[in-house]
């Protein structure tokens, strides 16, 4: 199986000062973190129902990402400004497979350097993770994050040492907002070399859509947002390069994918 950047898709439009004003307020909010959890004000839990964790040093970083991916429950996103070693993608690679087969929603986003470095394709056919993989098109802000079920970011400023993972509602806020910012401007990668396979998660939707039910009682049967299963649509509608709903209909029983278990 190939991997090629898809250059033709069309991405929502994006300017800089967006994405940098929010970029820039988590960063703030980041830093607040973390000389809070540097004082000793609070321990993990010593807000009632929110923490600050204090993170150093990659062993501990990739050891916190791990505990993080095995407790998620719904979904897992994750936003990389920079090219991730190899050594980087194998350790992650047991964990992301293990998300996928666990039926957690997985995003990706990696910086435009990623698109044809042969690293970061291996992993993403292996982990088989390319129908939920995106390059930014545009503007890509220094701060590592990941966010675990809407509710606990890891944030990380590329130019520092220190992590910060915390589940207070107002920093998860502002780091989903900025993720979803870029997801909506980033370009997908897509398969080449061969027709694409329907994951598990995704026939499923189609089926209950062939059986007439709306993408609220979907999404309500499946235990996710509604916006999930949107998005579950619109990355098939890139995959088969259908221009609307009722053509990606028609695509789905060109290819057979309703006989499909």
């Amino acid at each position: 199986m190939a991997l090629r950047f898809d250059g033709q898709t069309s991405a929502l439009p994006l300017t800089k000062p967006e994405v940098l004003q929010l970029a820039k307020k988590l960063e703030s909010l980041g830093r607040l973190a973390r000389h809070v959890a540097a004082s000793d004000v609070l321990n993990d839990h010593g807000t009632g129902n929110y923490y600050i964790q204090q993170v150093k040093g990659n062993e501990q970083a990739q050891a916190a990402l791990a505990m993080l991916s095995n407790a998620a429950k719904t979904s897992a996103y994750a936003y990389l400004p920079y090219l991730p070693s190899q050594e980087q993608l194998e350790s992650a690679l047991p964990a992301d497979i293990a998300l996928i087969e666990r039926g957690i929603e997985c995003r990706v986003i990696y910086s435009p350097v990623a698109e044809q470095d042969e690293n970061v394709l291996d992993f993403i056919e292996h982990s088989k993770t390319a129908n939920s993989t995106r390059v930014c098109a545009q503007y890509t802000p220094p701060i590592r994050l990941s966010l675990f079920d809407n509710n606990i970011a890891y944030i990380r400023a590329v130019e520092h040492e220190e992590i910060v993972i915390t589940d207070i509602p107002q920093i998860v806020m502002v780091a989903g907002s900025l993720f979803e910012l870029l997801w909506s401007s980033s370009i997908p990668f897509v398969l080449s070399g061969e027709e694409y396979t329907p994951t598990a998660k995704e026939l499923t939707v189609i089926h209950l859509l062939a059986s007439g039910k709306t993408l609220t009682s979907i999404a309500t049967q499946l235990g996710v947002a509604p916006r999930t299963i949107d998005r579950i649509l619109q990355s098939l509608e890139d995959r088969v390069g259908a221009a609307s709903r009722f053509d990606l209909a028609l695509k789905i029983q060109e290819l057979g994918w309703l006989n499909a278990k």
